[in-house]
């Protein structure tokens, strides 16, 4: 981020980020969700996180978690 952001609209980036990823989204979309959470809950901070990666690294289709199989 390219500055700080208050505990509202963290509680709100990290909740939904991280219920992203663990739903097996990519990181590129789990941003994007959060980003779009702390706009619909109309915090002034919506505009400031950002992803930094490796050239090498494709957030689009980076999961940190893998989809649970189907039984």
């Amino acid at each position: 981020m390219s500055d700080s952001i208050n505990d509202a609209s963290a509680v709100v980036f990290a909740a939904r980020f991280y219920s992203a990823v663990a739903s097996a989204q990519s990181v590129s979309t789990a941003l994007e969700q959060a980003k779009v959470a702390m706009a619909v809950s109309a915090l002034d901070d919506a505009d400031l996180p950002e992803v930094r990666a490796r050239e090498d690294v494709d957030l689009v289709s980076l999961l940190l978690v893998q989809p649970m199989s189907s039984r």
